[in-house]
């Protein structure tokens, strides 16, 4: 599995990057897999299953999961990175912390994205978190504010007409940049996302909400993972 999670990460990186800056997301491949994406429009992903025992994310879907034990050391290397502290939002307003019980003030986060060749790969890296805890996790269209909402509704490569989406034809892993992970025993955590489609289009999301429970994928409530916990601005 690590193996093939280098050998993805390093295609990437070999790759020219693409320009790409700007304004909730997709599937992300299995740890450590490089499976065929499905398109922007296909039918909602099957739950995503949890692997207590080990604290990461077991992959429930093609394009989905977390890093493994051995994993969690691999960086993108020539990838846009934002390293984030979070706390409160008058000093730190690039990091917000809105629920200091579930994102301490000080926890950490680090998002690296590779944006190239029609493809994107996202890598977060959380530490300081609650330990053995299931968070929600999505790139927003807007910057991080004084409250969650600011940030938007969830970065879509192919937006809902209707506006904020709860549609699972539009609320999907693979349309948008979902990060869900559980912490493990120390509050750490590695989750990465890879998508079939880059930001060439000169639309990009501008930040990473933390969320209180893993996301949904039902009709009428796909996307939704809970109150909105902490916000970082990342470059994508």
């Amino acid at each position: 599995m690590k193996r093939s999670a280098l050998t993805l990460a390093a295609a990437l990186v070999a790759t020219p990057l693409l320009a790409a800056c700007g304004s909730s997301a997709t599937a992300p491949a299995a740890s450590g897999t490089s499976a065929s994406a499905a398109p922007a429009t296909a039918s909602a992903p099957s739950t995503m299953d949890m692997d207590m025992s080990s604290g990461h994310m077991a992959p429930g879907t093609a394009m989905h999961g977390a890093m493994t034990d051995g994993d969690t050391k691999t960086d993108l290397g020539a990838a846009h990175k934002t390293d984030a502290v979070f706390g409160d939002f008058a000093a730190n307003p690039a990091a917000p912390t809105y629920d200091t019980t579930k994102v301490p003030a000080g926890a950490k986060a680090t998002v690296q994205v590779v944006a190239a060749g029609g493809s994107t790969l996202v890598r977060m890296e959380v530490s300081g978190l609650l330990p053995s805890t299931v968070y929600g996790s999505h790139a927003h269209v807007n910057a991080c504010g004084a409250n969650g909402d600011a940030a938007g509704g969830h970065f879509e490569h192919t937006p809902d007409p209707k506006g904020a989406s709860t549609d699972p034809q539009f609320a999907n892993p693979t349309n948008e940049i979902w990060l869900d992970f559980q912490t493990d025993a120390q509050g750490h955590a590695v989750v990465w996302s890879k998508q079939p489609w880059d930001f060439s289009d000169g639309r990009a999301p501008k930040s990473v909400i933390l969320h209180a429970m893993k996301t949904e994928t039902a009709a009428g409530s796909a996307g939704k993972a809970g109150s909105r916990l902490a916000c970082a601005n990342a470059a994508f």
